[in-house]
């Protein structure tokens, strides 16, 4: 699919997100517990993750008593954390990078435990676009600290396609929502490395018109 495409087919989500018609808004917090796959031919990795912010705003149109698509909107954070030694003292590197995220979530209610109960599960491909961000630098030698702010296409490519599977439980308006969001894209600019970001996602969300189940 060509990059102009998925551009037309998120376009259709900023529209339905806040199009005027008969859907079930919502907003959603919660953490990223995230890692970015490194692979280079020169360096061995030992990263580990770290944990960011997740905010989100969605607009459910339920289709079928068990079928809806889900535009959202996020905020969130990824990056990764790496430790090792150079001239005897220990160097940490905490990456945080800060994406705006248009999705467009494909949900199966897959048991209606009653009226105001359900358990779903769901798809969703994302588009993220890089707002910015920081890489924190710490030696213990020196016991010094320096905080490099992230230029997006210099230090990282902008764009940032993925998806995301997961599910959740949806009880009266309060949403528990897990997922695990798997990026496309080689972030890096150039060279022999590769990077591309992976995340679990935990959030706890609120619709504001309650749904019943079954119906």
């Amino acid at each position: 699919m060509s990059f102009r495409i998925i551009q037309l087919v998120m376009s259709l989500c900023f529209l339905l997100l806040f199009t005027n018609a008969n859907a079930q808004f919502g907003i959603r917090a919660g953490i990223n517990v995230s890692d970015q796959q490194f692979e280079s031919q020169f360096l061995k990795d030992y990263a580990s993750p770290i944990i960011g912010v997740n905010l989100a705003v969605s607009k459910e149109f339920v289709l079928t008593n068990w079928l809806s698509l889900q535009p959202e909107l996020h905020f969130t954070q990824k990056g990764r954390e790496t430790e090792f030694y150079s001239f005897g003292g220990r160097m940490n590197i905490r990456s945080t990078l800060n994406y705006l995220e248009l999705g467009l979530m494909g949900k199966v209610n897959v048991w209606n435990v009653n009226d105001v109960t359900g358990i779903y599960l769901g798809i969703s491909p994302h588009l993220g676009y890089g707002v910015g961000g920081r890489v924190k630098l710490k030696n213990s030698l020196y016991s010094s600290t320096e905080t490099v702010k992230i230029t997006f296409g210099e230090d990282y490519k902008r764009w940032d396609l993925g998806i995301g599977v997961g599910g959740g439980l949806e009880w009266r308006n309060f949403i528990l929502d897990i997922r695990y969001v798997h990026g496309f894209t080689d972030i890096t600019t150039g060279g022999s490395n590769y990077m591309k970001n992976r995340a679990w996602l935990f959030g706890i969300g609120y619709g504001f018109n309650s749904r019943k189940f079954g119906k």
